[in-house]
């Protein structure tokens, strides 16, 4: 009678081992988890973060290219025979903006034009660009024209010409276009700089 309860007793201990076995192979298998899921995301996170390091190396190497191709093209006016400001022209850089001369659009209506600019913040704050002391052919007028950029962005812009306005030149007798190029912080309006007389030459 002994000897068979200590029979019942051990299977008993036996089958009561088995699901606390479970358990801590279940467990095991949950933390082992946990690990491969921490050690993933850690390698996700990596990556992303090496990836951003490589978009802002090659941001700044494409900042630097069109620098580098501001330069060239003004290279390639001062060598070419005839004064006319063209298309793709850079007419100002400096260490803020680099603005280039984008050609003269008619009005869809005929009653006047415009003259566009592609104006380019080389800064990694907002910038204001707005053109001061402007004439046409020796005559002043007020040019609306303020360009509100972004850091590290592009904006297309341009004067406009209307009939009704007193300062009025008809395109065909376009000379040329002078004005200084004002910046200002984006922020505070502070003026950052203020250029040397800009001259377009239509002719």
């Amino acid at each position: 009678m002994r000897k068979r309860f200590f029979t019942v007793m051990a299977a008993a201990l036996v089958v009561s081992g088995i699901p606390v076995m479970a358990k801590e192979t279940s467990t095991e298998e949950k933390i082992s988890e946990a690990v491969e899921e921490t050690k993933d995301s850690t390698e996700a996170e990596s990556v992303v973060s090496g990836n951003e390091d490589r978009i802002s190396e090659i941001e700044k190497q494409i900042h630097d290219l069109e620098k580098q191709i501001a330069v060239l093209k003004e290279e390639r006016k001062q060598l070419r025979e005839s004064n006319v400001t063209e298309i793709g022209d850079v007419i100002y850089q400096d260490e803020s903006v680099i603005i280039t001369y984008n050609g003269i659009k008619e009005d869809e209506y005929g009653d006047g034009y415009s003259i566009n600019f592609i104006t380019e913040n080389l800064t990694d704050k907002k910038i204001i660009v707005q053109y001061e002391d402007a004439s046409l052919n020796d005559f002043m007028f007020y040019a609306v024209y303020s360009a509100n950029l972004a850091p590290n962005k592009k904006s297309k812009d341009e004067i406009d010409m209307y009939e009704s306005y007193d300062e009025y030149c008809p395109m065909e007798d376009l000379e040329y276009l002078e004005f200084k190029v004002a910046v200002l912080d984006g922020d505070s309006y502070d003026e950052i700089c203020i250029s040397d007389p800009v001259t377009i030459s239509f002719e």
